[in-house]
């Protein structure tokens, strides 16, 4: 996915005169992203899923975050009773990927649409997190739980990297239920 676009905005403050300005914004509507998928099926009740994503800055070509696979990269089992998934991931709270169950639902603008994607504005919505274990259950006659747990949320001080002491790491645990 390569997502550029022209972002034009003015702004007014109360009786000062008002400034537009115009620029190029990389992912405006989607992330730029290249990746990898793969499903295989082991037998009729059990599927292996995998992700990664490199995300980059379609105007220079940098990558995000720094890091390689940046965006998902996970594995991922599923089987009636369910899937489980470890790895990098959005949050349940956020609009990132599959498990980002609930800021797509939080504003019509999603992930994109620059800064009016309200989402961008509520704290912590909008993250990933590193280290997860993620689940989400069966569908329940259109009821699905879902369960998280980062080891890391990508927030300490040098990303990917554990700090010696528990109480320094920042941890993220999540449940959701959704109809």
């Amino acid at each position: 996915i390569i997502d550029t676009g022209i972002t034009v905005e003015n702004n007014k403050m109360g009786t000062e005169e008002s400034s537009t300005w115009a620029r190029e914004e990389f992912g405006v509507n989607l992330g730029p992203r290249i990746g990898l998928t793969a499903t295989e099926k082991v037998n009729e009740d059990l599927t292996v899923r995998m992700q990664l994503e490199n995300l980059f800055e379609s105007d220079n070509g940098a990558m995000r975050f720094n890091r390689l696979w940046g965006g998902e990269s996970s594995l991922a089992v599923q089987s009636r009773y369910g899937e489980l998934a470890f790895g990098r991931v959005g949050a349940l709270t956020s609009p990132f990927g599959r498990w980002g169950v609930y800021g797509l639902e939080a504003t019509p603008f999603g992930n994109g649409w620059g800064r009016s994607g309200g989402v961008h504005h509520v704290a912590g919505m909008a993250d990933r997190v590193d280290n997860a274990i993620s689940y989400a259950s069966p569908d329940f006659n259109g009821w699905k739980m879902f369960g998280q747990f980062s080891f890391q949320t990508g927030s300490n001080p040098t990303p990917g990297v554990e700090q010696s002491k528990w109480k320094h790491n920042t941890r993220r645990g999540a449940l959701a239920l959704r109809f």
